[in-house]
């Protein structure tokens, strides 16, 4: 997370291990989802069908964060959760989005905060999920009701677009 205050750019946070993509990625070949067209987007699809929630390590350190104890977990957990039926890969999906993304916004939000900014401009492959844009949007609207005016600028190779802050959950 880096913000630019007071005419220069100053780094809020940022990942103590690996990377949000690298840990989607090394979890999608944990159990065995398609790398066509991406295992981000599969990963994305498969946990729109996920039904249940699984408690899964959540580390931010100040304005710091951590996703290999998250996929340590998974690696050692998802093939016995699996086989014995606590849960499927869709719900394993949804809870590892759950978890990645309420991370990152929990830093972005608190980076926002510190600089007073209510702009945010997303970049990068993640950033160009669908499900990063909503969460930044759905964390605006719930916890900072005065953001009227706000927005949320995505720019990435492949996508740009403005997301305004919905004034109600339902228009997700």
């Amino acid at each position: 997370v880096i913000a630019y205050l007071e005419r220069r750019y100053r780094i809020f946070g940022e990942t103590i291990d690996i990377a949000v993509g690298n840990c989607l990625d090394r979890f999608a070949r944990v159990i065995k989802i398609s790398n066509d067209p991406s295992p981000g987007y599969n990963i994305e699809q498969m946990a729109k069908k996920g039904t249940r929630y699984v408690e899964l390590p959540y580390t931010v350190k100040g304005m710091d964060v951590s996703f290999s104890g998250i996929l340590s977990f998974i690696e050692e957990a998802a093939n016995k959760m699996l086989r014995s039926g606590q849960c499927t890969a869709e719900d394993l999906c949804f809870s590892l989005q759950e978890t990645v993304f309420a991370m990152l916004v929990e830093i972005t939000e608190r980076a926002m905060a510190h600089c007073g900014s209510q702009e945010v401009l997303i970049v990068g492959g993640v950033g160009c999920k669908y499900i990063t844009v909503w969460y930044l949007v759905c964390f605006r609207s719930c916890l900072l009701h005065k953001w009227q005016r706000g927005r949320i600028l995505v720019c990435t190779k492949h996508i740009q677009a403005h997301y305004r802050c919905p004034t109600s959950l339902s228009e997700r």
